[in-house]
């Protein structure tokens, strides 16, 4: 697969208090080339013959990005002379034993750490594991008048040297001095689903003070704490 696309308005021109730039197309010496990627990805998806509830799910990608722009160290638009490559590979493993599933997955990428030397100017932040787990038991109550949903996820990547956030301009850019830890999110949660109307409760972040009491999600700025939510869906149609 083959993509190709222009940088956006932010990246060719702004003016603003603390930044300005230019690089439209007319000043020739800041013009900046279309980005192009190429990838190739093999995909496995197999039902286990022994364990008919089992389902697999493999990728590998070669990813191949050219002229790729984005925002350096000092907080304005870049963009990379030399080719990035990554390695990207995957994995989801489902199952269900009576009524709980349980569904599992796990990504590693290879290229876009940020935690060389050689990969700390390369304009492209990563962490290179992430998992998301979830168990929920689920069935239809009340004479299949109602489906509901109960379990729980777990959300982890390791840990890499983020993207910073400017106020200014309102754009995440490149930095090399802040690593963000690598860490867990564990949420709780119940659905259910009522003819047209759908409604969920979750309580989010479920394991804050066990182990670290907060984490970051960009430098200098934490992710949202323990805290209930509460949503309803409601569809006007049949």
């Amino acid at each position: 697969m083959v993509n190709s696309y222009s940088p956006t308005l932010t990246q060719r021109v702004f003016f603003g208090n603390h930044y300005q730039w230019n690089n439209l197309s007319d000043n020739t010496a800041a013009a900046f080339a279309n980005t192009t990627t190429q990838q190739l990805t093999v995909r496995l998806q197999q039902r286990l013959p022994f364990l008919a509830d089992h389902r697999i799910e493999l990728s590998a990608a070669v990813v191949n990005i050219n002229n790729l722009v984005y925002y350096n160290q000092q907080g304005v638009p870049a963009q990379l002379s030399t080719s990035k490559q990554l390695l990207i590979a995957f994995a989801r493993h489902r199952f269900r034993v009576g009524n709980v599933y349980f569904d599992n997955q796990a990504t590693y990428t290879h290229g876009a750490g940020g935690d060389t030397a050689t990969s700390r100017t390369a304009g492209l932040r990563i962490p290179a594991f992430v998992t998301e787990s979830r168990v929920y038991y689920q069935r239809r109550v009340f004479g299949h008048a109602l489906f509901a949903q109960v379990g729980g996820e777990v959300y982890y990547q390791s840990e890499f040297r983020g993207y910073g956030y400017s106020p200014s301009t309102q754009q995440f850019y490149v930095q090399d001095q802040f690593k963000l830890g690598g860490y867990a999110v564990a949420n709780a949660f119940v659905a259910a689903d009522i003819s047209s109307a759908s409604i969920f409760i979750k309580v989010a972040y479920l394991n804050q003070g066990l182990g670290a009491n907060g984490y970051f999600t960009t430098p200098y700025y934490t992710g949202y704490p323990r805290r209930f939510q509460f949503g309803v869906r409601w569809r006007f149609f049949s």
